[in-house]
């Protein structure tokens, strides 16, 4: 049940690029949400 090394290499490369990718997506969503609610504070400011 020997794993080669090559394998082991790929997948920690596979785990970090799936990790990073996820982490890269969450802080744009949340960015983008941020933005958006501080565009909506600024219009719901201004028609008052």
């Amino acid at each position: 049940m020997g794993v080669p090394t090559g394998v082991w290499i790929a997948a920690a490369i596979i785990a970090i690029i799936v990790t990073w990718m996820t982490i890269w997506v969450t802080n744009k969503a949340y960015s983008r949400r941020w933005e958006d609610h501080n565009v909506e504070n600024e219009q719901g400011k201004k028609n008052n």
